[in-house]
């Protein structure tokens, strides 16, 4: 049962929030009285550390400054249509770094990130291009770019092996520009390779396939034409032109070299 008298008051309530800033060396935090947040009082604060020790820690970028610098920074590419020719002339991976002028982070990787010794170490060889979000629309809405930074790794049939999303470190990109040297033959061109070593028996297939390994986006449009039509021959009916089975299969740009479509469609922009 409640008492009957007149409700009893309680002592107020103290409580400290959020973090500590400092003033005259000293720490100092914010302490509220009661419950509702009315009244409030700076109190001396002893965070166990120094005032310079706590600036170093809260420094989220020290490592990144400190980080050795390379005599060459990462070189990136603005005329991008001629970027990609030379990268899919010369078949080689692509680094795409979306940025805008008004990232923060984007600007502050360009400072301490590509500019350090161990990413432009990874980088070499690589073909890296810095795209403007804000102009080309074309090409962030065909890659999915959402946010800035946004960096995409293109291997040299112009698939994406890797992405990333916001401020990386020196230790991350690093990691990231060397996912092209670390990475695995896709499953879907191991068994091309083994396809095309037990069905290329005729001269007329050995000269389609050109005895490389792996295909290329044309070579395996051509031998999956040449298959459907031996079945179809086999079975009476009519043989299929590689035309009618690259469009049965989305078109052999759409899905066999990404890298030739986005040429495409840099120079219709």
């Amino acid at each position: 049962m409640g008492s009957c008298g007149p409700r009893a008051r309680r002592p107020p309530t103290a409580a400290t929030w959020g973090d500590f800033a400092w003033a005259g060396g000293q720490a100092w935090k914010l302490e509220t009285e009661g419950t509702s947040g009315r009244r409030a009082k700076l109190v001396a604060f002893d965070p166990g550390i120094t005032e310079e020790e706590d600036s170093i820690k809260r420094d989220l970028f020290r490592e990144d400054r400190l980080a050795e610098r390379s005599a060459k920074p990462v070189a990136f590419r603005k005329d991008i249509d001629a970027a990609l020719k030379d990268a899919a002339h010369r078949r080689s991976a692509c680094f795409l770094k979306f940025e805008t002028d008004w990232c923060g982070p984007c600007k502050l990787m360009t400072s301490f990130v590509f500019t350090a010794k161990a990413v432009a170490d990874a980088a070499d060889g690589l073909t890296c291009l810095v795209i403007d979000g804000d102009a080309r629309k074309d090409l962030t809405e065909r890659h999915a770019v959402n946010a800035y930074p946004t960096g995409i790794l293109l291997d040299a049939d112009g698939r994406e092996i890797a992405r990333y999303v916001g401020y990386q470190s020196v230790k991350e990109t690093t990691a990231f520009s060397r996912s092209e040297s670390r990475r695995e033959r896709p499953r879907s061109m191991r068994k091309c390779r083994v396809a095309t070593r037990s069905y290329s028996t005729s001269s007329a297939d050995r000269a389609t396939v050109k005895g490389s390994l792996p295909l290329n986006w044309s070579e395996r449009s051509t031998l999956r034409a040449t298959r459907v039509n031996k079945v179809a021959e086999s079975r009476g009916g009519r043989p299929r032109t590689s035309g009618e089975d690259s469009a049965k299969h989305g078109g052999s740009d759409a899905r066999g070299c990404p890298l030739r479509s986005m040429l495409q469609m840099t120079s219709n922009a």
